[in-house]
């Protein structure tokens, strides 16, 4: 994928809850709690600008090879603190709603 293509992607809005997002909306996410936190893998209480609350993964798996590394992050909408701390002792957080971007900033959005 190009820089150009890369930067298209980045910019690119969806709606989310009725909200507008893009790549760069998402990353002004305030943390508010730390789970886990390593080079390929952190775990976070996330808020956003309306005050919901997301449990946010960041995974890299790292390629060794040709290819390059791919880095997922996903943002699951929940309740409250408690609701996120039940959540993050699961495998995969993913459950209605959430955001998932792929690699390329390709949006994967469940609602």
């Amino acid at each position: 994928m190009s820089i150009e293509q890369m930067l298209f992607m980045a910019n690119k809005e969806y709606s989310f809850k009725g909200n507008k997002i893009n790549y760069h909306t998402l990353k002004e996410f305030k943390n508010i709690k730390i789970y886990t936190e390593s080079s390929h893998f952190d775990r976070k209480l996330k808020q956003d600008s309306l005050g919901n609350l997301y449990l946010y993964e960041f995974y890299e798996y790292v390629s060794f090879g040709n290819d390059g590394d791919e880095i997922y992050e996903t943002y699951t909408l929940v309740r409250d603190e408690c609701d996120a701390d039940i959540l993050n002792k699961q495998k995969d957080i993913r459950r209605k709603p959430y955001i998932r971007v792929n690699p390329g900033f390709y949006f994967n959005i469940v609602e």
